[in-house]
């Protein structure tokens, strides 16, 4: 049974795994906001969605990885709840539908 000094443990694994996945979840953002919408934006905030593009479609290989790689290690943890679980599971699937539509974007 968990009691209530273990229960913040898997919300530590789910926040991991969210802050390592979201690089990929925000190149989507970026992308869709940049190329999908089509809006005339100010040259300063085109240019911070450029760069956020570059950087997170180059990193977001790895850092999708990286969030699989926690999400898998932080299912073994015996002490984490099964909302935990499901919750860091959900993150890394995000992450990993995001990488997928990396894959298809042609810059």
């Amino acid at each position: 049974m968990i009691d209530a000094t273990q229960q913040p443990q898997g919300r530590r694994w789910a926040l991991a795994v969210l802050a390592i996945g979201l690089p990929s979840v925000i190149f989507v953002l970026s992308h869709v906001i940049l190329e999908g919408l089509k809006l005339q934006l100010p040259e300063w905030l085109s240019l911070l969605l450029a760069w956020t593009l570059a950087l997170t479609g180059m990193l977001g290989v790895f850092t999708t990885a990286g969030a699989v790689l926690v999400a898998i290690m932080g299912s073994f943890v015996g002490s984490d709840s099964a909302s935990g679980k499901v919750l860091m599971w959900v993150f890394a699937g995000a992450s990993v539908l995001a990488l997928a539509y990396l894959a298809q974007v042609r810059l």
